[in-house]
């Protein structure tokens, strides 16, 4: 456990470093991340991300409140709300998704390709899913 938390502590400060500093939690990065272009439904995002609505919701509320998404009633279903990502949140996600794969890609070449494509299989492996959760193919808006 120790290395995987040293290890995520070093993807993010190095992507801080590559970026600018981090605005934003890890789950509420994940979830920036994880909103479809068109948005999403609260309830389809917290199934993806394996967390209670309740728990979503807080997070949403916290991006709402910075500026990079937008919660809008389900036009086909009142209960419901959509979550979608403003400009800015387009740009950070951007900029996240860019400090990453630059990352990424300098620790591909510190430990090799190889080895590389090992450690992403035992962590999808580990993660329980071998891939990442999917949203459905209903979009928002």
């Amino acid at each position: 456990m120790y290395l995987l938390h040293t290890t995520t502590r070093r993807l993010r400060a190095e992507a801080e470093a590559a970026g600018g500093t981090l605005p934003l939690q890890a789950a509420q990065a994940r979830l920036l991340d994880l909103i479809p272009a068109r948005g999403g439904r609260l309830t389809d995002l917290a199934l993806a991300m394996r967390i209670s609505k309740q728990g979503l919701g807080q997070l949403a509320t916290s991006l709402a409140a910075g500026g990079y998404v937008e919660m809008l009633p389900d036009p086909g279903d009142n209960r419901a709300k959509i979550i979608r990502r403003t400009p800015i949140g387009d740009e950070l996600k951007d900029a996240m998704r860019s400090a990453i794969a630059n990352v990424e890609q300098r620790w591909r070449t510190e430990v090799g390709d190889e080895r590389y494509a090992t450690l992403l299989d035992a962590l999808q492996q580990l993660a329980g899913t071998g891939r990442e959760p999917s949203l459905p193919n209903k979009p928002g808006p």
